[in-house]
């Protein structure tokens, strides 16, 4: 009998887990008015972009983009545990600098961003995965980093009319579901100055 109901939590619980995870990118950040221009075609956030970005090579897709706590914060790059060639990317650093900036807040120096990922998975002005359904990279994410992630030079190649990356064949997005922070693989972590 013990047995019966302990398979029968068992297969509940993993059918719950399963569904959980099917659940899209989750963004709680919010930009100021201002920072319209960082959003993508679909009306995405640098901070819901930047979910989906580093999300790409999480074996379940997922990532969570917390809003920062004050302006004297910013995103950490990824753990040790968290470092692949999505989050290691200058892209996901540009979109995730972007986050931060559009809160009213501050951003590391790539190096600092990348001090977890080897060599083999950092990426310049290229994002090395697939692009994942639902999104748009906004042109700017893919602009040259040499030290820091510089906003006027995005708002330039922006202003260009440069053109989005997207998935072939990629289904109309959503804006992103928030989910309670246990169900989420993945997620950035921040500093304060």
């Amino acid at each position: 009998m013990f047995l019966i109901l302990w398979k029968a939590v068992a297969l509940t619980y993993a059918a719950f887990y399963s569904l959980t995870m099917t659940v899209a990118q989750v963004s709680t950040a919010i930009c100021e008015p201002s920072f319209q221009w960082m959003f993508n075609s679909l009306g995405q956030s640098p901070c819901l972009v930047a979910a989906y970005v580093q999300g790409a090579c999480e074996p379940n897709g997922q990532w969570t983009m917390s809003s920062l706590p004050g302006p004297t914060y910013g995103y950490l790059g990824p753990t040790l545990f968290q470092a692949n060639p999505c989050t290691c990317s200058s892209v996901a650093y540009s979109l995730s600098s972007a986050c931060g900036d559009c809160q009213g807040a501050d951003w590391p120096l790539f190096s600092e961003w990348t001090s977890n990922c080897s060599s083999a998975d950092i990426s310049y002005s290229v994002f090395p995965h697939a692009i994942p359904l639902g999104t748009a990279i906004p042109a700017w994410a893919y602009g040259q980093i040499t030290t820091v992630f510089d906003p006027n030079q995005a708002q330039l190649i922006m202003e260009s009319g440069a053109p989005e990356s997207t998935a072939s064949g990629a289904p109309p997005a959503t804006t992103g579901i928030s989910q309670p922070p246990d169900t989420i693989t993945g997620g950035n972590t921040f500093f304060s100055d």
